[in-house]
């Protein structure tokens, strides 16, 4: 294993938890009493921006904790400028999601996380959606 020590006039990255939830949308999928097969949620998760990913250009990853018969995970991002950006996740272990996105790809940069809204939508095999906003 290869650490790599960051100096201290580097900022720490930037993070977000999603736990505070859309007060319309609840955690956790349609599931069984909904008469869908599948029953999933979005347990925990994070969206965090590293300022010192690139001398170029901000870092913005995800890692995302669910349960249930997840399928997909995708972040979607509506920042200020307006529209909206969005960018997958791959399942890196039972219920565990990540993915990362550049932040000239996604026309943001961590100045902008803390004025960013985000979106997490995890999808099932038949159509059951989790969706969490923060």
């Amino acid at each position: 294993m290869t650490l790599t020590q960051r100096s201290p006039d580097v900022h720490p990255p930037l993070s977000r938890p999603l736990r505070a939830l859309h007060p319309r949308l609840p955690l956790g999928g349609k599931g069984p009493a909904a008469g869908d097969t599948a029953f999933l949620g979005i347990s925990d998760g994070e969206v965090i921006c590293d300022v010192a990913a690139s001398a170029f250009d901000d870092l913005f990853y995800a890692n995302i904790f669910t349960y249930g018969d997840v399928t997909e995970v995708e972040v979607i991002a509506y920042p200020t400028s307006g529209g909206t950006r969005t960018f997958e996740l791959d399942e890196r272990g039972a219920g565990t999601w990540y993915g990362e996105a550049w932040g000239d790809d996604l026309s943001m940069d961590c100045d902008d996380i803390g004025r960013v809204q985000f979106e997490v939508v995890a999808s099932g095999p038949d159509g059951s959606v989790s969706v969490i906003y923060q």
